[in-house]
């Protein structure tokens, strides 16, 4: 009652609210502040509150430069706080961040006082046995956005300091935004040192109501629970500088749990990510320290997904990453990392609901590795079984291949007029060649267990359904920092049935200019299951066969001289098959290459190509397309035509082979009948071929043919270029006809049906070097 009649004026001002069990007292005898019961309105409600407040302590020992506070107790505190533009209020109190009236003074910097460091820099010292604050909350609006901080417990029992010993202990449970953080804390120390320990939990971690902090940020989020835990050894009183020099970490555990973030449309989540260090060591070198961290870690579960509106597109997800008895040392710019192995554990990369994984490995181990900013060492990679699975549907789009693609971003192009803008060049930005470049060296590579390999694609008529293993795979030394080091790789590949491939390659792989070796014995390659995969470059489809194929080569600063000795065995195409010898040919503008393969099958129905291939590594155009592609084809035409030529001897000089132009494709020409100038009378040349003519057409009924006549200035008996009267023009055209005529009835009148050779009406070549002439035309 006292205190409501000398403090009721101020009350009444400052809206304080004080209730029947409400009380405030002051007892300088007995040292101590008790409060009870009392709120503080603003003009938008209540924005305090204190349930009870309990303060003991002792001014006695101040001439001893010492304060006692025997206990502080406070319980249900409600307090509430606004930011809005420059300007904040506290319990409905405002506070201009800029006040008229008032100067800012900037004090004048005295001479620096020398450092007095460890414990006995405190000018009072303090001894608080007992801290206790319980249901604390702060309601916070800043600009709109609301936060909330509930200390549910604060607790601080006894500390002693310029004494013997200092054992202290410290208590935190406190909710903030949902998050709700334990922390623990216990200090030992004794004049010969002492240790700290501290552990703290956070439950609900998520940074959403931070987010409007970072506008420029659209579309993140991350939500973790937190465990920490910790050992530090303090150093003895006489040597308080060991603190700022060295931080022994006998313990150290952190611990991530259900840890999911995202940023649109990337999600990226894992179970629980374990990191522990044991006697560890940070030394103080110049400004920064040197570490010395044993490290064990382990994280589970890793997921990283694609979010579509409501669909969750799983594209990785990665059992464990584990390592144990690793290091970090050194300084954090140098720093070095050491393990004797690191584990991935089983992956599944792209793996739709409805299908298998695109990539299945069951495990990767990583052996000895060392590691500092500029260079990684790894002694040896132990690859274990995987899976390919390679799906399409019949639009050819992918069935189990996530592409992680956002198909509605758009590509942003400068206009075609615009000016380019300058490139501005940092000079003092060192050059490439300057810089240290990072460089990976790799032991050796092993493949543990056989491996397969699926490919199917519906797209295709028919559909390509083809199964691989992967028997074995060893790779040699590897070092990005020397590129004249030659890498072994060797390789064996099969289907499980009769095909077999080994492939032994030798190569520099980090040089511009390569150098190396390359060889591979291939057996029983079905070629079957591949056609549908070839039948638009080849245009035809294989049936049926087998391929074997010897290749070796070398390669000299990037220019490759190898052969590839191949047998189709048994091959069946989709045209052309029963005629394995000209039978196809004469009538065609141009011979395809199924029926220029059918003309090479030996007398087992098998052909053998020797196939030269060599050429500029580096060159864009220069691969698997161009070696099976143009260069194949041109072996193969180029042995079909000397198979050609062979087989048109009967024929004497009627039938020429040549290549058609521009493309690898054959072409059959019959010769031309050529004139005496002005006269029925075939030349010495051409009189032998009317018979050859009449064989060809007797061995071969499918063939047709045009016969074009063609006179010339000769006929008319002039000079090529002068111009010949209508009626001699009338006349030699008249004598071309005839010459075709008369070809015909010979024709005719050995056997050969008139409607296999049709006439063409006489043209004039004014040509200077054209000859008068009959042209056979298929």
């Amino acid at each position: 009652m006292l205190t409501r009649h000398f403090l009721g004026e101020l009350l009444d001002k400052s809206r304080l609210e004080l209730s029947d069990e409400s009380s405030m007292r002051l007892n300088l005898f007995r040292s101590r502040l008790t409060i009870y019961d009392l709120s503080w309105k603003g003009n938008e409600g209540r924005r305090f509150k204190l349930d009870s407040l309990d303060f003991n302590f002792s001014l006695h020992t101040l001439a001893l430069k010492e304060v006692e506070v025997t206990h502080l107790s406070a319980n249900g505190i409600e307090l509430h706080l606004k930011r809005e533009d420059e300007a904040f209020s506290v319990a409905g109190f405002r506070l201009e961040a800029n006040q008229d009236g008032v100067e800012i003074v900037e004090e004048t910097p005295e001479e620096a006082e020398p450092e007095v460091t460890g414990l006995k820099s405190l000018p009072l010292a303090f001894d608080i046995p007992f801290i206790e604050l319980t249901d604390i909350q702060l309601f916070i609006d800043d600009s709109g956005q609301e936060h909330h901080v509930h200390l549910h417990k604060l607790s601080l029992e006894r500390g002693f300091a310029n004494k013997q010993q200092l054992l202290s202990s410290l208590s935190i449970d406190v909710d903030i935004n949902g998050a709700k953080l334990l922390f623990n804390t216990v200090l030992d120390w004794l004049p010969r040192g002492g240790v700290l320990k501290t552990d703290m939990n956070i439950t609900g971690l998520s940074l959403e109501p931070y987010l409007y902090l970072t506008p420029d940020i659209e579309g993140f989020a991350l939500q973790s629970d937190l465990a920490f835990d910790a050992e530090f050894v303090l150093p003895p009183s006489d040597k308080p500088k060991l603190l700022d020099s060295q931080i022994n970490i006998k313990q150290m555990h952190l611990a991530l749990l259900n840890f999911k973030t995202s940023y649109e449309p990337w999600q990226l989540a894992f179970n629980d990510l374990l990191l522990s260090i044991e006697q560890g060591r940070l030394v103080k070198q110049g400004e920064d320290y040197a570490l010395n961290l044993p490290l064990a870690f382990t994280i589970n579960k890793i997921a990283a997904a694609q979010l579509q509106g409501s669909d969750y597109q799983e594209l990785a997800l990665l059992e464990s990453i584990k390592f144990k008895d690793a290091l970090v040392q050194g300084l954090p710019a140098e720093a070095i990392f050491s393990t004797p192995n690191l584990r991935l554990g089983e992956l599944n990369f792209s793996k739709p609901e409805n299908h298998d994984a695109f990539f299945k490995l069951n495990g990767l181990s990583l052996q000895q590795i060392n590691a500092n900013p500029n260079r990684l060492e790894i002694a040896h990679i132990a690859i274990e079984e995987f899976t390919l699975e390679a799906l399409k549907d019949e639009q050819g789009e992918w069935l189990n291949l996530l592409l992680a693609m956002d198909e509605e971003a758009e590509v942003v192009q400068e206009p075609a007029d615009s000016e380019a803008a300058p490139e501005v060049v940092d000079l003092e930005q060192p050059s490439p060649a300057e810089q240290s470049a990072f460089t990976i060296a790799v032991g050796s590579i092993e493949l543990l267990s056989p491996s397969s390999i699926h490919m199917h694609d519906e797209s295709t008529k028919p559909i390509f359904d083809l199964g691989l293993i992967l028997e074995s795979l060893t790779v040699g030394a590897v070092d990005s920092a020397e590129p004249d080091l030659l890498t072994d790789i060797a390789l064996v590949l099969s289907d499980s049935q009769y095909y077999k491939q080994k492939l032994d390659v030798t190569w520099q792989l980090f040089n511009d200019l390569p150098s190396g070796t390359i060889a591979t014995k291939m057996e029983q390659f079905p070629l079957y299951k591949v056609s549908p995969m070839l039948e638009h470059q080849l245009g035809f489809d294989i049936l049926a066969g087998e391929m074997d194929m010897d290749y070796s080569g070398t390669v000299e600063k990037a220019q490759l001289d190898s052969v590839a000795k191949v047998l189709l065995r048994g091959p069946t195409f989709s045209s052309g098959d029963d005629d394995h010898g000209d039978g196809e040919v004469i009538g065609q503008a141009a011979v395809p290459l199924n029926i220029a393969l059918n003309m090479l099958k030996d007398g087992k129905g098998n052909i053998k190509l020797k196939i030269p291939i060599d050429g500029d590594m580096n060159d864009p155009s220069f691969g698997l397309v161009t070696i099976f592609g143009t260069v194949a084809k041109k072996i193969v035409m180029d042995q079909a035509k000397s198979q050609l030529i062979k087989t048109f001897v009967p024929y004497g000089h009627l039938l020429g082979v040549a290549m058609a132009a521009g493309s690898y494709a054959l072409k059959v020409r019959f010769a031309d009948f050529s004139y005496v100038p002005g006269t029925m009378n075939f030349d010495e040349a051409s009189a032998p071929m009317l018979d050859q003519l009449h064989k060809l057409l007797m061995d071969k009924p499918k063939v047709d043919l045009r016969l074009c006549p063609f006179v010339t200035s000769a006929d008319a008996g002039v000079t090529a270029g002068v111009k010949i009267t209508d009626d001699m023009h009338h006349k030699v055209l008249k004598l071309g006809q005839n010459r075709a005529n008369y070809m015909k009835t010979l024709l005719v009148e050995r056997g050969i049906a008139s409607e296999r050779l049709l006439l063409c009406t006489a043209r004039y070549d004014a040509d200077k070097d054209a000859l008068p002439r009959v042209e056979l035309q298929d």
